[in-house]
């Protein structure tokens, strides 16, 4: 998310509005593909549980993909524009495969309400922890994978973001157990049925409301902020001088301060 916008404009060669198209369009199968792989993996019967083995069936697919989508062919502006779609669309129906399975896996970890919480808290803090290490690290690793080419660069970040990220998602799988089993019931609903509750639920409704809007909020500026920092702070003056306790006055391009801010904002 704060990244790629920037990758399909400065390095992909696609236009902003192109790209935000994708994004606009793309967003609506997204809302639409996460209740229903919820409902999906909840009627997911295995020997590993109900939402385990959607983090081993997709992790590796998903990899591949996200390498897909920072990968820029050699192709005219249409081919270019279907890539894009194409993969993007792909890396977000995987991530929903893996990632709303892997949540609703913390609710089956153990019975005990203590234990699930400090589950949440290591979840979140390693999260943040991971978020932070590839903020700092992204934009260097692009550069100094790159060659001079940038394409191949963002490229070969990416191919060695998956490589690191393959054995987290199977350390996963393997590490946890399903401990906690939903009752067994007679009658099992259609999907229909469980989408209609959830119209009808006007607390969930409203929860939906809000976090939409926060997310929106969170999206937007995240996106954005690259190319302010890269074509309105750093381009007036060709760098931004910066002062730090025990460094002096330094000035910063593009790729310092882009790191900097994105690693400090995860504090926020």
């Amino acid at each position: 998310m704060t990244n790629l916008l920037l990758f399909y404009t400065d390095v992909f060669g696609i236009t902003a509005a192109a790209a935000g198209t994708i994004f606009f369009i793309s967003k609506f199968w997204d809302a639409a593909n996460d209740p229903m792989v919820g409902m999906l993996a909840d009627r997911t019967t295995t020997r590993w549980g109900r939402y385990r083995p959607y983090i081993l069936w997709f992790s590796l697919p998903l990899c591949l993909a996200a390498v897909l989508m920072f990968t820029t062919p050699n192709f005219g502006m249409t081919g270019k524009l279907v890539w894009a779609w194409v993969t993007y669309n792909l890396v977000m129906t995987l991530y929903t495969l893996v990632n709303i399975p892997y949540t609703a896996l913390l609710g089956t970890i153990s019975p005990d309400a203590h234990e699930r919480a400090s589950v949440s808290t290591y979840k979140f803090a390693c999260a943040f922890s991971a978020g932070i290490i590839v903020s700092f690290t992204f934009m260097p690793m692009t550069k100094a994978l790159s060659n001079g080419d940038p394409q191949q660069g963002w490229q070969r970040a990416f191919m060695v973001i998956s490589a690191i990220a393959l054995p987290f998602f199977l350390l996963c799988f393997w590490g946890t157990r399903e401990r906690v089993r939903p009752a067994a019931t007679a009658k099992k609903t259609p999907i229909r049925e469980d989408l209609r509750d959830l119209m009808q639920n006007r607390p969930w409704m409203i929860l939906v409301a809000l976090t939409m809007a926060f997310v929106f909020f969170i999206a937007v500026r995240s996106t954005v902020t690259n190319h302010y920092l890269k074509y309105f702070m750093v381009a007036q003056a060709a760098g931004i001088e910066v002062s730090l306790p025990f460094f002096g006055t330094q000035t910063w391009d593009f790729e310092t301060l882009q790191k900097w801010y994105n690693t400090l904002d995860q504090f926020d």
